[in-house]
């Protein structure tokens, strides 16, 4: 994430986007959490677990910070619990409709699943980094529609399905049908 790339070079408008901003208390509390979910994982004997370095944690980071920003964009609570080792695809369950989020530190960056990943979630959403306190929910897509309309690629570290931002229903528009999962 930088601050030189404009916000214009966003695939989308991002007036139709939620903005949620972090705190420096937040960012601290993002890396406890991603710190205590590789320690969760490497007691299960995952062995990526053990190759912790920096790209892995920011990583983490960037996991947790996608899920607080979906939950703070819906209002509804955000999750501090580090011990699962595997979500299955489901990040927030809103009761009635799951949903998997997926970050990206590139304005410009696509929805991506690696094609090993399975997934129980109804719904994907991909949110986006624009400084290291602000990111943009950009928008998502059922489940089923995704796994219609992907496309895929090998960027070099494994085969990937995707999606990229113009293909996705923005946030704005996706709001309503997330609303209505909540229980």
């Amino acid at each position: 994430m930088t601050d030189t790339e404009p916000l214009s070079s966003m695939r989308v408008d991002p007036s139709m986007l939620a903005k949620v901003t972090f705190t420096e208390d937040d960012l601290a509390t993002l890396h406890d959490l991603a710190v205590a979910r590789r320690a969760v994982h490497r007691g299960n004997g995952d062995v990526e677990a053990n190759q912790f370095d920096g790209s892995r944690l920011r990583a983490e980071v960037n996991g947790w910070m996608g899920e607080w920003a979906v939950a703070d964009a819906l209002g509804i609570p955000r999750s501090y619990d580090a011990s699962g080792i595997a979500d299955g695809g489901c990040d927030i369950d809103l009761g009635h409709i799951r949903v998997d989020v997926k970050f990206t530190p590139n304005r410009t960056g696509r929805l991506m699943v690696p094609v090993n990943q399975a997934t129980r979630s109804d719904c994907m959403v991909l949110v986006v980094g624009h400084t290291r306190h602000e990111v943009y929910v950009v928008g998502g897509v059922l489940t089923e529609d995704f796994h219609e309309r992907k496309h895929h690629w090998d960027w070099g570290y494994g085969p990937t399905q995707y999606l990229v931002q113009h293909e996705l229903v923005l946030w704005e528009n996706l709001l309503p049908y997330l609303r209505s999962g909540i229980t």
